[in-house]
């Protein structure tokens, strides 16, 4: 048997409380813990209602053939070079990601979608997924909590988008990331399903039915794994021929003051 409207509601509540307190709970109480997809995305999307949060980006997921999502609010979505405040411990890491917009939308459709179709209509580009969450140890959380804590959104940085992308072979895309100027990870490819469209596709496929609207942003996985970051770094990162990102961090305290920090000299990819 799945959550009840009322558990649903307690479950959301824990989470806000302690996203305002900073105070990260160890885990959704047993009673009120989904355990099954769809009661992981209505807390979620309980979450985001009682904030009144309009929806800036979609972090989507694949497992099994199911298709997860969290969104990220718009305030903490920004276009690179973009800035945060970030208080100790606030961020549990960063990933390099494709993210993909569809600016005109996606009309709806009784049948499949044509992953060629779909692919035309979008737009890619390189972004940043800082990796915030509401509980203490999240990666000993089950799926189903993580989910509904949103996937662990923080924040979204994203370049510039680009039309041109579909030449792109993902599977061979060189990443490279920096913090304050040293090298944090070098790679070929690294996403989970080789190709991070498989995950937008898939996503659509779950919507077909109202469609996407206008200018939605859908954000696919990390290339790089988590990489840590602390308040006070710039990060930056080059993924293959796509914009570079940057993100920086403005230390604070967790009154919200800002803290000063020095930082070593920057080298910048070129």
């Amino acid at each position: 048997m799945g959550l009840s409207r009322d558990q649903i509601a307690e479950a959301a509540s824990l989470l806000i409380s302690a996203g305002r307190s900073g105070t990260r709970l160890s885990a959704l109480p047993e009673r009120i813990r989904p355990e099954a997809i769809e009661d992981a995305h209505a807390v979620h999307d309980a979450v985001r209602e009682a904030l009144r949060q309009d929806i800036g980006a979609i972090k989507v997921n694949l497992a099994g053939g199911v298709v997860f999502r969290g969104t990220l609010a718009s305030a903490v979505c920004r276009p690179s070079p973009a800035r945060f405040d970030a208080a100790p411990g606030q961020f549990a890491g960063i990933e390099a990601e494709i993210a993909f917009r569809f600016p005109d939308g996606l009309l709806p459709s009784p049948d499949s979608y044509d992953p060629a179709r779909v692919a035309e209509a979008t737009e890619a580009c390189a972004a940043f997924d800082l990796v915030g969450t509401r509980f203490h140890d999240f990666m000993r959380r089950s799926q189903f909590e993580r989910i509904a804590d949103g996937l662990n959104a923080g924040a979204f940085a994203y370049g510039p988008f680009r039309r041109n992308w579909l030449g792109v072979n993902f599977a061979e895309l060189a990443v490279q990331v920096s913090v304050d100027g040293i090298e944090s990870f070098s790679g070929i490819g690294g996403h989970a399903a080789s190709d991070p469209f498989l995950y937008a596709l898939a996503y659509a496929e779950t919507v077909r039915d109202q469609g996407i609207a206008p200018g939605t942003i859908l954000t696919t996985g990390s290339l790089c794994g988590l990489l840590p970051v602390a308040p006070g770094q710039t990060i930056r990162a080059r993924l293959g021929d796509f914009h570079p990102i940057e993100v920086t961090l403005r230390p604070i305290d967790n009154e919200g003051d800002a803290l000063e920090r020095t930082r070593p000299g920057r080298r910048e990819y070129q």
